[in-house]
């Protein structure tokens, strides 16, 4: 509210112009130097998935994807973890809107193809997270900073997650 009446002042005196899309990359970039890229083709990947038990549930045309190394994951995956109170089920925006959103912005932002939403098992039940690619590993991680390990890579498997299906 303070800022609205702060914004509304300075646009009377002339000045306050609302942030941009560009403005928030801009920013979050800003936090980070080069960020370490790999690539490998989508033949590759959708390969190495199924050899893990994963079937993919889209065909993606692009030939090579971009991922990046587990510790820069590390330090990404947090701008890629939304609050907790976003989750809306009436609206039905749930944990597949979370991983969405997380894949797009490490597109968007990172300029890092290898994240994906997956679906699978947890000890909640079925659910939506994502899954990431670095070099010699996949990793997971939850985008819904209400779960405790929300914003931390973490292997396939740990705390109960056990995804089954990808796009």
């Amino acid at each position: 509210m303070l800022a609205k009446i702060l914004c509304t002042i300075a646009k009377a005196l002339g000045g306050c112009q609302a942030a941009t899309l560009d403005d928030y990359i801009r920013y979050v970039r800003s936090h980070f130097g080069k960020i370490p890229r790999y690539e490998v083709s989508f033949d590759e990947l959708k390969a190495e998935l199924a050899d893990m038990g994963l079937r993919c549930m889209t065909d993606m045309p692009d030939y090579k994807k971009h991922y990046t190394d587990l510790d820069t994951l590390r330090e990404i995956i947090p701008w890629l973890t939304y609050r907790a109170d976003y989750y809306i089920s009436e609206l039905e925006i749930n944990c597949d809107d979370y991983a969405l959103w997380a894949a797009a912005d490490a597109r968007q932002i990172f300029n890092i193809q290898g994240v994906w939403q997956c679906w699978g098992d947890t000890p909640l039940g079925y659910h939506a997270w994502n899954i990431a690619k670095t070099p010699g590993a996949w990793v997971q991680f939850e985008s819904n900073a209400g779960f405790p390990w929300a914003g931390e890579p973490f292997m396939l498997g740990e705390h109960g997650y056990y995804p089954k299906v990808w796009k």
